[in-house]
């Protein structure tokens, strides 16, 4: 897998703060970072939830958080939020996005158009999500 597949680390802020618990392979770190920068890491063992409570942590590591991929992510918030995030590819080749809350289904509740990639569109869509539940 290569970056595009993960959620950023602002947006992976944002799904701590909105209750994100699965277990994820990957996490942000400061570890051997240079000032404010962040790293995507690898876990050296089996997927956990890296949102938890680390307070025990020492401090160079922090802030550490989950890093989902975006389909993660996605089914996350259409499991637990009941929102719908959903690319769709354009006649132009360009990539929509429309966000639904699933009970109010057929009534977008965000969207936008012409987005370069698919990945671009569901970040874009999940971002928009964590906003409408209030992250």
């Amino acid at each position: 897998m290569n970056n595009d597949d993960f959620v950023s680390y602002e947006i992976a802020q944002a799904l701590k703060k909105a209750g994100f618990d699965w277990a994820c392979s990957h996490y942000y770190t400061k570890e051997n970072a240079s000032d404010g920068d962040v790293w995507l890491t690898t876990a050296a063992f089996s997927p956990e939830n890296w949102n938890n409570d680390r307070s025990n942590e020492p401090d160079f590591l922090k802030p550490l958080c989950s890093a989902p991929t975006l389909w993660e992510a996605q089914k996350w918030l259409r499991e637990v939020h009941r929102i719908s995030v959903e690319p769709i590819c354009n006649m132009t080749r360009q990539w929509n996005v429309n966000v639904c809350e699933i009970d109010k289904f057929g009534e977008a509740a965000w969207s936008k158009i012409g987005l370069g990639t698919y990945e671009s569109a569901l970040s874009a869509g999940i971002e928009a999500a964590l906003k409408l539940v209030g992250y």
